[in-house]
C-alpha cells in the first residue's frame, strides 16, 4: 500500500509539473501538494543566491512563494535565515531553537527542507513533527529533479515573454510617438500660412501641406502624392521648377527665389520660394523640400516705402531749396538797406552828417539789423523743423566762448545800466558746434538784457557736473508766472511781452531749445514773478585739449585802419552781380579807396569776357547769376590760363551752411553772405590782395 501511494503521489506531482508554464502558478500548486502530502500547515519557496560569505551564519533569501505563513512574510520579500535551514540536501529538522530563531513570530518547531537544484528550496514548517508514515526526506526526490527543470524552463519563458512584452511595448510607444509627431507636424504644416511641399529626385511629389494642396486645386494633400509639376495648373513653369530642383540637388545648397507671377484679379502677385536638399537617414540627398509664400503685400509695402522715401527726399530737397531761395530773397534787399546804411554811418571827414542825419542812419541800421535777426531766426526755425540743420561738434573752452559773448553783449547792458556778474574761470570744456553754441549764449544773454529792469543785474554761472557742464543766466527782470513758464518754449508765444513794446518774434527760445537738444544737451528755466528768471542749459563735458591737439589759432585781427596801406594803386576788382543795388553798394565801398578800381558785369558770360580782357587782381562773384551759377563761372575761369590763379570771393545771399560748404569746396578763397558787413568785406579784400 505504501509503495502504491508513493507512486500515486509522484504521478500526480509529475502531471502537475507538466501542466504549468508560468512560474507563479507552478510554485503555488506544487507547494500546495507538497504540504498536503507531507501534512505541513505552512510552506515556503525560497530563492537562494548562489554565493554568500563563507563565515556567515545567516543568509538573505527571496521569499518567492508562501502558503499559510502570514506571520512570516509576503511573496517578494527578502528574509534573513540561519544557514543551517538552507544548506545541504533534503532533510527534516527538529531543531526548535534554530527554527524559532528563524521565525520568531510563528509557532513552528519542525522544518522539512527540499532543495530544487540551483533554483532554490522548498521549506515546509509545522508546530510539531507530522505523523506521516512517508519518508519525507526522500519521497519527493524523483519529481523535484523534474520540477527543477520545469521551473528553469518557466523562468526562461518568463524572461523571454517579459522581453517580448517590453519590446512590443517599446514598439507600441515608438509608433504612438511617431504618430503624435506625425500629427503634430501635420498640424503645424497645415496651420502655417506658407505652402510646403517635398519631392523626390525625379520631381515626384511625396507630400505637401493643405495650403499647397489648395493652391494646386485639390482637397487633400494625399491627392498630389505621385504627381509632378507637369500635372499641375502651373505646368507652363514646370520645366523652370525642375531646373531649380536639379540645381538644389546637385549643389547641395539652399536656394531662394523671388517670382513675379501672372496677373490675377487684384493685379500682379509675388512669391518667395525657398528650396533645400532633402536628405535620407544615410545623409544622401533624396529630393527637395520647398516652401513658398505670397509676399505681394510685403512687396507693395516695400514699393510704398521706397516711394515714400523718394517723396520725403523730394520734400526735403524742396524744403532746402525753398529755404535757400527765401534766404536769398530776404537777404538781397537787406543787403542794400544795411550796406548803404553802413556807408552813410561811416561818414567822410569832408562830408559830415548832421545830428538828425546821424540819428536817421542809426535808426535805419538798427531796424535793418533787427529785421535781419528776425529773418535769421525764422530761417533757423524752418531749417530745424525741416531737419536741414547741420552741426559740426568740436571741443570748446566754455570760459573763452562765454567771455566772447559777454564782450558782445556788454555795450547793450551798459546802455540800460545793467551790471554783468561773470563766473570764475574753470568752466571746463564741452563738445558742441561752436557757431550754434555761440548763438545759444547770445540769445540767453540778450534776452536777459532785453527783459531786465533798468539798473538791474545779470549773473552768469558755470558749474561742471558729472559728465556735463551746466551754464545758467540769472536776471532781475519781471519774472514769469507758472502759467507763463508752461508756454515758455512754444513758437511765437511771447508770454504777453508783445504788449510791453519790447521787440521780438517769440521764436528765439524755441530755436535755442532745439539747438541745445540737437547738441545732446537739455535746457530749462526757473522764474518768480516780480523777482526774475534763471535760464540754464547743460551740455556733455569733454576732455581738455592737450597742447598737441590745440585748436587752430584764431584768425588775425582785421586791420581797422588803412586796410590797403602799402598796396600799389590800380588793383582791379571784378564784381559779377545781376542786381543793380548790390553793384552800386560795392561801387560805393570801393571808390573810397584810391588803391582799388572796380569793373562790373551783369551775368556769367559777360563776367568771363571781362575777366579775360581785364585780368583783374581779385574776383567777386554772386552765386545766383541769371545765366549760370557763380560756382559754374568760377569753374570756367579756372579753365583759362589767364584767369586760373586769380583769387575769388563768393558774395551771396545763400547763407545756409551747405551753401557755404559748396562754395569753399568749389575753390572760393572766402564766402561772404548778404546783408554785407562792410568792415568784414573790406578786411577780406585787403587780406586777399595782400596775399
Amino acid at each position: 500500500m505504501e509503495r502504491e501511494r508513493i507512486l500515486s503521489i509522484l504521478y500526480e506531482m509529475a502531471l502537475l509539473t507538466a501542466s504549468e508554464t508560468e512560474v507563479g502558478p507552478l510554485l503555488e500548486k506544487f507547494l500546495q501538494r507538497l504540504m498536503f502530502h507531507a501534512d505541513f500547515p505552512c510552506g515556503l519557496f525560497l530563492r537562494i543566491p548562489e554565493t554568500g560569505p563563507a563565515d556567515a551564519t545567516r543568509r538573505s533569501v527571496l521569499l518567492e512563494a508562501v502558503i499559510g505563513g502570514r506571520r512570516i512574510g509576503l511573496a517578494g520579500e527578502w528574509l534573513s535565515l540561519p544557514v543551517g535551514l538552507l544548506e545541504g540536501g533534503a532533510a527534516l529538522s527538529t531543531d526548535a531553537e534554530m527554527i524559532q530563531a528563524a521565525f520568531p513570530a510563528a509557532p513552528y518547531r519542525t522544518a522539512l527542507r527540499l532543495p530544487v537544484a540551483e533554483q532554490g528550496a522548498f521549506l515546509l514548517l509545522a508546530p510539531e513533527q507530522p505523523a506521516s508514515p512517508l519518508p519525507l526526506a526522500t519521497v519527493f526526490e524523483p519529481v523535484l529533479a523534474n520540477f527543477a527543470k520545469t521551473l528553469q524552463l518557466c523562468r526562461a519563458n518568463a524572461e523571454i515573454t517579459a522581453g517580448l512584452r517590453a519590446e512590443v511595448e517599446r514598439h507600441r510607444q515608438t509608433m504612438l510617438e511617431r504618430e503624435r509627431s506625425q500629427n503634430l507636424l501635420t498640424l503645424v504644416l497645415d496651420t502655417i500660412p506658407a505652402r510646403v511641399f517635398w519631392k523626390d529626385r525625379d520631381g515626384v511629389f511625396l507630400g505637401c501641406n493643405r495650403a499647397f494642396a489648395r493652391d494646386a486645386g485639390v482637397d487633400e494633400p494625399s491627392q498630389l502624392v505621385g504627381k509632378t509639376d507637369y500635372d499641375m495648373g502651373w505646368r507652363a513653369q514646370a520645366e523652370r521648377y525642375r531646373e531649380d530642383d536639379r540645381a538644389v540637388i546637385e549643389s547641395g545648397q539652399a536656394k531662394l527665389y523671388f517670382e513675379e507671377q501672372q496677373p490675377r484679379d487684384d493685379g500682379i502677385f509675388w512669391l518667395e520660394t525657398s528650396k533645400i536638399p532633402l536628405t535620407g537617414a544615410d545623409g544622401e540627398i533624396i529630393g527637395v523640400l520647398g516652401t513658398y509664400e505670397d509676399i505681394t503685400a510685403r512687396k507693395r509695402i516695400e514699393t510704398e516705402l521706397v516711394r515714400a522715401k523718394e517723396l520725403a527726399e523730394q520734400a526735403s530737397q524742396a524744403k532746402s531749396e525753398f529755404l535757400s531761395r527765401m534766404s536769398h530773397e530776404l537777404r538781397t534787399p537787406l543787403n542794400a538797406v544795411l550796406g548803404f546804411g553802413q556807408i552813410l554811418a561811416d561818414e567822410e571827414p569832408d562830408q559830415p552828417l548832421t545830428l538828425d542825419q546821424k540819428d536817421c542812419v542809426e535808426h535805419i541800421v538798427n531796424a535793418g539789423q533787427h529785421l535781419l535777426h528776425l529773418v535769421n531766426d525764422i530761417l533757423d526755425l524752418a531749417k530745424i523743423e525741416a531737419g536741414a540743420i547741420h552741426l559740426a561738434p568740436e571741443l570748446i573752452d566754455i570760459d573763452e566762448l562765454l567771455q566772447e559773448c559777454l564782450d558782445i553783449i556788454r555795450p547793450q547792458a551798459a546802455q540800460r545800466g545793467i551790471s554783468l556778474i561773470e563766473p570764475a574761470p574753470g568752466g571746463g570744456t564741452v563738445s558742441a558746434d561752436r557757431t550754434r553754441l555761440r548763438q545759444v549764449l547770445l540769445n540767453l544773454l540778450s534776452n536777459a538784457v532785453k527783459y531786465n529792469r533798468p539798473e538791474g543785474a545779470i549773473r552768469v554761472s558755470v558749474q561742471p557736473l558729472a559728465g556735463k557742464v551746466r551754464l545758467a543766466v540769472e536776471d532781475t527782470g519781471q519774472g514769469m508766472t507758472p502759467e507763463q513758464l508752461s508756454g515758455l518754449f512754444e513758437a511765437f508765444n511771447r508770454l504777453g511781452a508783445e504788449r510791453s513794446g519790447t521787440e521780438g518774434a517769440g521764436i528765439g527760445l524755441v530755436i535755442t531749445k532745439r539747438l541745445v537738444e540737437a547738441m545732446g544737451g537739455s535746457i530749462g528755466a526757473d522764474s518768480r514773478a516780480g523777482v526774475g528768471s534763471t535760464f540754464w542749459f547743460s551740455l556733455p563735458a569733454a576732455a581738455v585739449l592737450d597742447e598737441g591737439d590745440a585748436a587752430p589759432p584764431p584768425a588775425p585781427e582785421p586791420v581797422r585802419y588803412s586796410p590797403f596801406s602799402g598796396l600799389s594803386e590800380g588793383k582791379t576788382l571784378l564784381y559779377v552781380e545781376d542786381n543793380p543795388s548790390n553793384r552800386l553798394l560795392v561801387a560805393n565801398i570801393v571808390k573810397r579807396y584810391p588803391q582799388l578800381r572796380l569793373v562790373t558785369a551783369q551775368n556769367g558770360k559777360e563776367g568771363l569776357l571781362v575777366a579775360l580782357e581785364t585780368r583783374p587782381d581779385l574776383l567777386i562773384l554772386d552765386i545766383n547769376l541769371p545765366d549760370m551759377t557763380g560756382l559754374q563761372l568760377l569753374q570756367r575761369l579756372r579753365g583759362h590760363a589767364e584767369t586760373r590763379d586769380i583769387k575769388a570771393i563768393a558774395l551771396s545771399a545763400n547763407s545756409l551752411p551747405e551753401d557755404v560748404g559748396k562754395g569753399v569746396s568749389a575753390g572760393f578763397a572766402a564766402y561772404l553772405t548778404k546783408p554785407l558787413q562792410v568792415d568784414m568785406f573790406v578786411d577780406t579784400l585787403a587780406q586777399l590782395l595782400r596775399s
